[in-house]
């Protein structure tokens, strides 16, 4: 399990107008430029969308956070480009996830679609999906394993928990651990809520061949529009730096 694979729940959003406790919907566009060494650079530029099943309540949490504290399911949508090399790369991605809260359960469904072009070779078609279960036995818990359908099943565990630490205070903590072909890869994250608005944290991932760090943080300018900086290093002779806003209605 890599950054990419730690559940996303929520998109910071924008609609004009006064400050508001709920949204509905949201969009977050987002652009990173990446080194590799004696391998060039690439651009990546994304935009993802969502809609919740239900309202999201923004009183008392995080305002990151909302969707993953109130328990709120959603349908989205992904798109992602990247150029390298002078070879184009095009994914998408579309799925819902959905919290049984009788249950204290959560399910997670992707389908995923990439395409590689370029004038040498051609182009490739793949397509792919994944299945998430967990469980929330508290507020603000998620326990949980994922299933990819052209990686089978190889033996993995996630978690999340965000609670208050007082007052505006918060922390969000994430970690997973999975057995790959390479070995066990581990994973560990957190974010500092200074209050409902700012957040600063990092990802620090580890395996038998890869070491990972992440820096990052997220400031919402309102309770609708938000704006996120990271910057990403690894072993690999790789960093990477990503620049996103966000926008909810």
């Amino acid at each position: 399990m890599r950054i990419k694979n730690f559940v996303f729940f929520g998109i910071a959003c924008f609609s004009g107008g006064v400050l508001a406790d709920s949204y509905r919907a949201d969009i977050h566009a987002l652009a990173y430029h990446s080194d590799y060494d004696n391998a060039g650079a690439s651009e990546t530029y994304g935009l993802l969308g969502g809609f919740y099943f239900s309202e999201v309540e923004t009183a008392n949490t995080p305002l990151a956070e909302a969707a993953f504290m109130g328990r709120n399911g959603a349908a989205y949508a992904e798109a992602y480009r990247t150029s390298w090399l002078g070879y184009d790369f095009e994914s998408y991605k579309v799925g819902a996830n959905y919290f049984l809260s009788e249950a204290s359960l959560y399910f997670n469904v992707e389908a995923a679609q990439s395409k590689f072009e370029s004038k040498e070779y051609g182009s490739d078609l793949n397509n792919d999906w994944n299945a998430t279960l967990g469980v929330t036995p508290t507020d603000g818990l998620l326990v949980f394993t994922s299933y990819d359908r052209d990686d089978g099943y190889d033996a993995n565990l996630a978690v999340k928990y965000v609670t208050a630490l007082g007052a505006d205070n918060f922390i969000n903590i994430q970690a997973s651990v999975a057995d790959q072909e390479e070995g066990i890869y581990t994973l560990m994250g957190a974010d500092y809520y200074f209050d409902h608005s700012l957040s600063i944290g990092g990802i620090f991932g580890n395996g038998d061949s890869d070491t990972t760090y992440q820096l990052r943080a997220r400031k919402f300018f309102t309770e609708q529009f938000s704006a996120g900086l990271s910057y990403t290093n690894g072993d690999n002779s790789f960093s990477s730096v990503m620049l996103d806003a966000g926008f909810r209605f």
